[in-house]
């Protein structure tokens, strides 16, 4: 008794240490997700960052020149560097070099790409694609160069001659490339952002008439085709930057040190499978973008359908229950069976699309074991990657001690590489697994639902007719309209497939390390006159530059970590629609004067607004796109919405709708007069809603006769009212106005939610 006791006792324990252990790394990582939104959003962070990013860059572009003038030369690329730099004409080419580069780093990390200032708007522009130029050049060149140089270990022959000719070429293709793949990338991302914006607008509308239904499918038609053939061609860019830069990271390596025969042969196995490695995961990497945005648009269709069908179906089945009943009573005639029929039919049919819709959107939710084995070995990769940068640091510090490098370190280090990645490839696989399981079971549990109400309809027709004569017998009638908009509401959710923080994490580590080798390499570029030449005839660093060496160091090591956090886990997802922080709201609402302030989440983003041609009092001029977008005017209504609101503070307005009759009337009076008659002018158009539901809409007008004829509401009041009405229309309206602007990217800013000024 006593031992079971003891076990007991002992597995209490042990469950309260492991709940313990847990809610230590919860509060850790809630801490770190906080500490980086602050340094987000401060933004303090990203602009030493592009200090010191300019300085490595000037210093890494100088070097790379030198290497390739001095490419199979005996002479030191580092040593000639130092005396040029002495001279006046090297003096005064270094330091231009530098200060631009510096002040062009740290205005474009600084300035937004939303700017309205045009200068400022290209500077941060421009700047993504001149560094990953400067970048490419260098790595590709210094890729070529380490594996020409492992070729010439392992087949005994001299290929040197062709480092220069074959480094330039591949550099020169790999700036080409890198230029059009971030095209690309922010082509995409800009798109998810509409898309998710929309998505958002769609969701909180009510009243969509069948005109905007057919717009919005027509824009993401238009979006599908105008990046269909960008996607096709990005595979095979992506599998080029997969092999320039599995050369610079993964093939580099083995020049360390030196390696007997049978060794080497080893390592460069090992090396070769983490560059094959790297060129799947590159082309996987493109794959999961291009499948993230397919999902952004089904989610959309999925969105639109349902709010297409779903006042339908909640009238078949009510007319199918009254029918039903209207059997079970004794009317069986053939007309009522005829209706019965074919609304059968029609719901069926419904049903059907729905199921399909959201099954399609679900595959591309759910991971295949091959994606899962991929998604694994790109966390296997990262974590490669950031073991890699320690190697590095140790090779930085090895340096000062005038040391040579150990092989068993190297080999230690590319043996893990493996072991991460068989070991993130089996995690991956089974985290995947137990979702697919998980979301098998429900993943038609709509149309199941739908399908059973079907069924139980039929059923009421074979009830006792007494009892349905007995209103005291009769069992309580279900409400068939209501279930089915509920049923549709839990079940139009699909799950993503799990999601992990491998990378963002591994991301950090190695920009911690990869700090520590730029900061010598800083303080080498910034303190060259004070190098000493030593007896080797080479030129090194002094005390004094190794102490300040050390500090440097470190700054960059926290500089590039902290950065890498906020990126990480600072900005909000490209799905999540942008939110303004609580004092803008305020302000927002408060005055109508106020426009959405940009946040320190505009900064990744680089797209110059749209500009609009304000013609006359709160009617704006519609852009060129939006004008074939919209279609004929049918009874004096152009509006994006018709008819009612979903909730009593707010009354969809179209950005461009102008009062039929002005009246003398104050601000915003006059504003709520225009709303109101462009409603009912709305309502006369094509409708997808039923008689069956005209309570908010009841609501709605019942509201604003009320306030026309004793216009009791004060001035405060309805002023914040408008804004809120004039912010989703806005919001609305911006949604749908990027789809046409992708490839004009000078003319195109992701929409925000942001208060219209009236004038």
């Amino acid at each position: 008794m006593t031992t079971k006791t003891n076990l007991a006792d002992d597995k209490d324990s042990s469950s309260d240490n492991e709940s313990s252990i847990y809610a230590i790394a919860g509060r850790l990582d809630v801490q770190s997700r906080l500490l980086a939104r602050q340094l987000h959003e401060a933004g303090h962070i990203y602009l030493l960052y592009g200090l010191l990013d300019g300085l490595n860059l000037s210093y890494s572009t100088l070097k790379c020149l030198f290497d390739v003038i001095l490419t199979n030369s005996k002479t030191s690329s580092s040593d000639a560097m130092h005396e040029w730099t002495l001279t006046p004409a090297g003096i005064l080419v270094a330091a231009t070099e530098s200060i631009t580069l510096i002040v062009f780093s740290m205005l474009a990390n600084h300035f937004k790409d939303s700017d309205k200032n045009l200068f400022k708007r290209y500077i941060s522009v421009i700047w993504p694609y001149l560094r990953d130029s400067l970048k490419g050049l260098k790595n590709s060149y210094k890729g070529v160069r380490s594996a020409i140089q492992v070729a010439n270990l392992l087949g005994g022959t001299n290929l040197n001659l062709l480092i220069l000719p074959v480094g330039l070429a591949i550099s020169g293709l790999t700036i080409l490339n890198r230029i059009w793949l971030r095209h690309m990338i922010n082509l995409r991302k800009d798109m998810m952002r509409t898309n998710a914006i929309l998505l958002q607008s769609i969701e909180n509308n009510e009243n969509l008439s069948r005109e905007d239904y057919q717009r919005i499918k027509n824009s993401i038609f238009k979006q599908t085709q105008e990046i269909k053939n960008k996607h096709q061609f990005a595979y095979v860019v992506a599998a080029y930057c997969g092999i320039a830069d599995s050369l610079y990271y993964y093939i580099g390596v083995l020049t360390l040190c030196s390696f007997n025969w049978p060794l080497l042969l080893a390592m460069a196995s090992l090396c070769i499978t983490y560059s094959l490695v790297c060129i799947a995961t590159r082309i996987y990497e493109e794959y999961d973008n291009q499948r993230k945005l397919k999902i952004s648009q089904l989610k959309i269709e999925l969105t639109l359908f349902i709010k297409e069908n779903t006042p339908i179906l909640q009238a078949n089945f009510g007319r199918l229950q009254e029918i039903s009943e209207l059997i079970a009573l004794g009317n069986k005639s053939q007309e009522l069976l005829d209706e019965q029929d074919k609304l059968t039919i029609n719901i069926k049919a419904t049903l059907l699309e729905l199921k399909n819709k959201r099954a399609q959107l679900k595959s591309l939710s759910t991971l295949s074991p091959l994606q899962a084995c991929l998604e694994g070995m790109r966390h296997g990769l990262a974590a490669y990657g950031a073991l890699s940068s320690i190697l590095f640091a140790i090779a930085t510090i090895i340096v000062f001690t005038t040391a040579t490098f150990p092989p068993a370190l190297i080999i230690s280090c590319i043996s893990v590489g493996i072991l991460f990645l068989a070991g993130f490839v089996a995690y991956s696989m089974y985290q995947h697994y137990k979702h697919r399981q998980k979301e098998g079971v429900v993943v038609d549990k709509p149309y199941e639902q739908l399908n059973d109400m079907l069924k139980d309809l039929k059923q009421i027709q074979q009830r006792n007719i007494s009892l349905l004569r007995e209103p005291e017998q009769t069992p309580k009638t279900r409400n068939f309209k209501e279930e089915v908009k509920k049923v549709i509401d839990d079940g139009k959710k699909v799950p993503n497939a799990p999601e992990f923080v491998f990378q963002q994490w591994f991301e950090t580590i190695r920009s911690f390390f990869s700090g520590l080798s730029k900061g010598n390499k800083a303080v080498d570029y910034t303190l060259n006159p004070l190098q000493e030449l030593a007896s080797d005839g080479h030129y090194h660093d002094t005390p004094v530059m190794i102490g300040i060496s050390f500090a440097a160091s470190a700054l960059y090591a926290f500089t590039m970590a902290l950065r890498a956090h906020a990126r990480s886990f600072g900005r909000p997802p490209i799905s999540q629609p942008k939110s303004v922080n609580s004092k803008q709201t305020a302000a927002v609402e408060t005055n109508p004067k106020v426009d959405t302030v940009p946040t320190k989440d505009d900064k990744p983003y680089h797209t110059p607004p749209i500009i609009r041609q304000i013609k006359g009092e709160g009617e704006e001029e519609p852009l060129p796109f939006e004008q074939e977008l919209q279609p004929p005017p049918s009874k004096g209504q152009d509006s994006i919405v018709a008819g009612g609101v979903p909730d009593n503070s707010q009354i969809i307005q179209h950005a461009t709708q102008t009062p039929t009759q002005p009246t003398p009337l104050s601000r915003f009076t006059s504003l709520f007069h225009r709303t109101n008659q462009s409603s009912n002018a709305q309502t006369e158009g094509p409708r997808l809603t039923t008689s069956s539901f005209p309570s908010k809409n009841v609501v709605a007008t019942e509201k604003s006769e009320a306030f026309n004829q004793d216009n009791i509401v004060s001035s405060s009041e309805s002023d914040i009212r408008i804004v809120k009405k004039q912010n989703f229309s806005k919001s609305f309206s911006l949604g749908l106005s990027g789809f046409s602007l992708f490839s004009r990217k000078e003319n195109f800013v992701p929409p925000t939610i942001s208060a219209m000024t009236p004038s």
